[in-house]
Formats: structure tokens, sequence, C-alpha cells
């Protein structure tokens, strides 16, 4: 007959026992070899933080782009910002300078051929001079000026005689040497379905050809030809062309 203190010694070598497998159980895996793609081996070592509230206080970053002088260009809820590597120049609305930017609130940013930067902001779109620092502004809604959109939601150029810009009223134009806004280039005839609605994004693909992502499907545009094709009936929101020369778009799923 096993006494208690049997039953206790036994008891205790039991638990050991499955303790011992359990341990041997989660043991951790070993890596039989290293990762090798470029994901992982080309990775930064650290990430270091360049931005403090004393510094820049923006409140929210909306864009970044960079210039061909190497300075990055910040879109923030306080104007856009220079950075050269070390530290931050703001250019901000002053109400007693016509020359400053029209909004602090500024969205979307593009460098064009001329190193002029494109900012789109919630009360007008604003040009920026790098060399003389002023601002050559379009307020929504103002007589002045024939732009007649209210909010730029992208841009696009693959030439010196204007720029392409995407609004929420169609397609518009830029022409330099005439300084003004058209619908389209000269002896160019924009359809009626990128005259209005709502435009969400241009790229210039690696071909020459401007693609349109519009609320009224996806189209194309050939300098060559100056004509406009329509590609597809679906809304799409976001265009991407890969290293590989492949376009990959976002669409816009329907309920």
């Amino acid at each position: 007959m096993i006494n208690n203190f049997t039953k206790v010694t036994l008891l205790l070598i039991w638990l050991t026992c499955s303790l011992s497998t359990v341990a041997q159980s989660i043991e951790p895996l070993k890596i039989a070899k290293p990762n090798l793609d470029p994901l992982f081996t080309n990775a930064p070592l650290y990430l270091e933080t360049v931005v403090n509230e004393q510094q820049y206080a923006n409140g929210l970053l909306s864009d970044i782009t960079q210039d061909n002088q190497g300075f990055l260009w910040l879109a923030s809820q306080r104007g856009i910002a220079r950075f050269d590597g070390y530290q931050f120049k703001q250019y901000r609305k002053n109400i007693s300078n016509p020359n400053s930017i029209i909004s602090d609130i500024a969205i979307k940013l593009f460098i064009d051929v001329h190193n002029h930067i494109w900012v789109s902001t919630i009360h007008g779109l604003a040009i920026f001079d790098p060399k003389t620092e002023h601002f050559t502004n379009y307020e929504y809604g103002a007589k002045n000026h024939n732009f007649t959109a209210s909010f730029v939601s992208s841009f696009a150029q693959n030439n010196k005689e204007g720029i392409w810009l995407g609004t929420n009223k169609g397609l518009s134009y830029y022409d330099f040497s005439k300084k003004n806004f058209l619908p389209a280039p000269n002896s160019v005839m924009l359809p009626k379905a990128l005259s209005s609605g709502k435009i969400s994004d241009l790229k210039i693909i690696s071909d020459g050809r401007l693609l349109i992502a519009s609320s009224n499907g996806l189209w194309h545009y050939q300098s060559e030809t100056k004509r406009f094709t329509q590609l597809s009936t679906s809304q799409i929101s976001k265009i991407f062309q890969s290293s590989q020369e492949k376009v990959w778009l976002g669409l816009i799923m329907a309920h």
C-alpha cells in the first residue's frame, strides 16, 4: 500500500517530467539561413527623428517631395517648409505680405520643370519661386483669374510648355507662355467626361502617356496624336507605375 509520502513524491516527479517536456516543446526555432531579400539586407539600421515641437510644430504632414538640389519640401497644417538636412525653414501665411502663401493648410506639393513648387491648399493654389521666395496665389472663387476649381488633387508634367492639374471640376491645364489656365493645350479637344467631375490622380508613365483617374473612368492622353482615350469605366483613386513599368491602379469599390 502506497503511503501519503510516496504519493507526494510520485506527484512531484510527474510534475517535474511534465514541465521538462513542456519546456522542450516551446524551445525557440532556429533560423536555417538568413533572409537575403533586399527589403531586409538594404534596410536602414535605425530611424532618426529630425523634427521636434520647438523646431517645426506642424500639426500634420500631408505631403513630402524633393527638388533637384536635394532639399526636402514638406506640406503641413502650418504652410510649407524646406529641410536642408540640418534645419527647417518655414513659409507661412502672413496677412500683411501679399507674396506669402495663400493658406497655411497645405495638402499637395509638386515641383515643375522650372523648379517652381506648386502647392494645393484648402483656400487656393499657390506657386512658389525658390529664387525670390515669393508665392503667386490663385484663390478659389476669386474673379481675378479663370481657375474655376475649388480643390487640386494632383499634378503632372512631361514638357516645358505647361502643367496638368487634376481638380474637383475636371482636368485643367496651365500654359506657361500665356500664364493662364485652359481646359487643355491649344488644338486639343477635352472630352466632356473630363471637363467636369472629380479627378483623383494624374500620372505620366514611362511611354510618355498621361493617365487620368477620374470619377468618369480611366483615360489616357497621347501628346503625339493630341487625343484622349477612355481605357476603363471603373472609378480609379490612385495610379502607380513600378520599376518594372507595370501600372497599378487603386479602385474605388461601389457598394
